[in-house]
């Protein structure tokens, strides 16, 4: 279970520091690019050299993620919008503002998604 069931025998809450944590594992497809090159051949006395066709996607899908699966967000990869995190110095402290509170280190995806983009084009040479 990825919450724990409440337990009416005690007076705090166990492992709530805990929960926040999950399989944050994921493989994804960042770029696919495709293109081919029409020989010179096909285009005869048009006075054309030479034409490439070429296709782009960006982060076109997620192959594998149980953050997605399970329907926490679209995107599984971390966009640095967390708490900060301060140097490890004696007496700094890891947390929202160096305040010793515990803040989050990464936040994920789950309002930005990465930006999918396709794209498609022809190079033509005379």
């Amino acid at each position: 279970d990825a919450f724990p069931r409440p337990d009416a025998s005690t007076d705090r809450f166990l492992f709530a520091s805990t929960l926040g944590y999950m399989d944050g594992s994921f493989i994804k497809c960042r770029t696919i690019n495709l293109g081919y090159d029409i020989p010179a051949k096909f285009f005869g006395h048009s006075g054309i050299t030479g034409l490439k066709v070429y296709f782009q996607a960006v982060n076109p899908f997620v192959i594998y993620s149980p953050f997605k699966r399970d329907g926490f967000g679209p995107d599984p990869e971390g966009n640095g919008y967390g708490g900060s995190v301060t140097s490890a110095q004696a007496g700094s402290s890891i947390g929202t503002g160096g305040t010793g509170g515990q803040g989050r280190q990464i936040s994920v995806n789950a309002n930005n998604p990465s930006t999918k983009q396709y794209n498609f084009g022809i190079n033509l040479k005379f």
